[in-house]
């Protein structure tokens, strides 16, 4: 806790304008006041920054520094932004997804800190004092970097480039929000977990009550995903291929039904017609780690299945590999995602849209629309920390959360 050297009436300023704040949220954007609503608020002056989650079980903290908070904001709208910030921190779980690299060391808390502030910066208007953008780190850089993407396509791509970043600085000289206290999610694991969803599931419930106000379309679907139900994408796989039309096959091992007494005729059983075509995304935003996670998921699965699998890896184009593809170090990083590239692979190579199953492994970044096609069997598989761009995805979106038994 803060020291007692600090005035009353530091805290009490503060306080009238997270309040101040709040209730504007609760105007305009409701359910990010909802969330602030749940969040125990504590003063603590060795915070690293103006303001950060912390997990102090059974609750998520908001941990403020009084100093740095009076330093860097001095109006309602700059109090909005900053826990606008924190809010949508929590529904893009970076507080967990992230509490290891936290831990690790300083550069690697500096690297998530900055790519996680990029990835919700945008959707706030306006912005808010000590608030990282794209245009300050492409200019630090001096490469042009997605918009709108998730946090860890901007840690692969800024990660090879942590020299630079330390050596230019960020252009900002106002301190921005504390990120060392998501590490104290780590031990606690599920807990935290769960109940930083039960605080948005609860702000979601109780706004959508009173209607959500102004949010982005891509923050509702953030919510949306983090709320659905965790599913096993082996068993969406299981599924779509049991829907697939097989037809008819003979075989003496069945009698033929039509003529029992011809002894001498065959019988017939369904014939396994089933294809999966497995498309692995290649882009520059995916790490040889993810990859090689995503063929080893494959490669098990195909031990359980009596189907015929190929293997493709995508960027803007389609190639065809083998499961080596990683193993023997073939593998060479492209460049951005074109989903569309997919299914016009499909449609050259043949693949008949009633009896293949098609697999994407993809982090998520690619096109909003997707062009008309047939394919309908459809298994998206995104890492826990991925959002499908996709507007109205086809098929089955699941997130690989862990290394899935058999």
């Amino acid at each position: 806790m803060s020291s007692q050297r600090w005035p009353h009436m530091t805290y009490q300023k503060i306080d009238e304008l997270i309040q101040k704040a709040t209730m504007k949220l609760l105007d305009e954007s409701r359910f990010y006041g909802e969330v602030v609503l749940r969040l125990n608020r504590v003063y603590d002056d060795t915070v690293g920054g103006t303001m950060g989650l912390s997990w102090q079980a059974p609750f998520w903290e908001l941990r403020i520094n009084p100093i740095l908070f009076e330093e860097v904001y001095h109006s309602v709208a700059d109090v909005k932004g900053a826990l606008t910030h924190q809010v949508l921190h929590m529904v893009w779980e970076h507080p967990i997804r992230y509490a290891d690299k936290i831990a690790e060391n300083a550069a690697e808390a500096k690297m998530v800190g900055l790519a996680t502030d990029l990835s919700v910066n945008q959707y706030i208007r306006g912005g808010f004092p000590g608030a990282h953008t794209l245009a300050e780190v492409e200019e630090m850089i001096e490469l042009d970097l997605p918009t709108y993407a998730d946090s860890s396509t901007y840690y692969n791509l800024l990660h090879p480039l942590m020299d630079t970043i330390d050596n230019e600085g960020a252009s900002s000289q106002l301190p921005g929000d504390d990120h060392k206290g998501w590490s104290t999610g780590a031990e606690a694991g599920e807990e935290a977990e769960a109940t930083l969803r039960n605080v948005v599931a609860d702000a979601n419930h109780d706004a959508l009550v009173a209607g959500r106000g102004n949010m982005a379309g891509e923050v509702e679907r953030q919510i949306e995903q983090l709320l659905a139900p965790r599913r096993n994408w082996r068993g969406l796989l299981r599924k779509a291929m049991s829907n697939v039309p097989a037809g008819k096959q003979d075989s003496r091992a069945r009698f033929n039904r039509r003529q029992p007494y011809r002894m001498e005729l065959p019988g017939q059983v369904d014939a396994t017609q089933t294809k999966i075509a497995v498309f692995i995304d290649n882009s520059a935003s995916i790490s040889d780690d993810t990859a090689s996670r995503f063929i080893a998921e494959v490669a098990q699965m195909q031990k359980q299945l009596a189907a015929a699998v190929d293997f493709f890896a995508f960027d803007t184009e389609v190639h065809a590999i083998d499961k080596s593809w990683i193993a023997d170090g073939r593998r060479r990083a492209g460049g951005g995602t074109r989903f569309a590239t997919i299914f016009e692979t499909l449609q050259s190579e043949r693949y008949q849209p009633q009896s293949t199953v098609v697999v994407i492994f993809t982090d998520g970044d690619g096109e909003q629309e997707l062009p008309a096609n047939r394919y309908r069997r459809l298994v998206w598989v995104l890492p826990t920390d991925a959002t499908l761009s996709v507007l109205q995805p086809v098929g089955q979106v699941v997130t690989l959360t862990k290394w899935e038994g058999d």
